[in-house]
């Protein structure tokens, strides 16, 4: 208890909540239902302010979720490693798409381009 204390009055001003929402990474935030250190409402307040934030909730742990609930834990890092692989083959995809319908559509375009130009040159050779 003398540890919070001391951080409770050395950081009575220390508020990063808005400084949260500004955030662009993925966060992975795993929280024990039963920590007594830094309780779980916390770790709910961060994930949601996070905007890519996720909570990853233990529930029958206190503070460390890898020895007490140790099979549990085990999965969450591949789980978290796999959906964040996950969306990042689903947005190089997307963005290769995009990038693929682009160009397709710039070709087309410019064939267009090219038969209306040949167009208006034979109508003014024979008009």
């Amino acid at each position: 208890m003398s540890k919070i204390d001391y951080f409770t009055s050395v950081l009575k001003d220390y508020a990063v909540r808005e400084e949260l929402k500004k955030k662009p990474v993925k966060a992975h935030i795993y929280c024990g239902r039963h920590n007594a250190q830094c309780p779980h409402v916390f770790s709910e307040e961060v994930a949601d302010l996070i905007p890519n934030g996720s909570l990853t909730t233990f529930e029958y742990s206190n503070h460390s979720p890898a020895i007490e609930e140790e099979e549990k834990f085990k999965t969450f890092p591949k789980s978290t490693i796999s959906r964040a692989c996950s969306s990042l083959i689903y947005q190089y995809k997307r963005s290769y798409y995009l990038e693929n319908h682009n160009h397709k559509r710039i070709e087309y375009r410019r064939r267009i381009s090219q038969r209306l130009s040949h167009n208006a040159t034979v109508e003014n050779t024979f008009g």
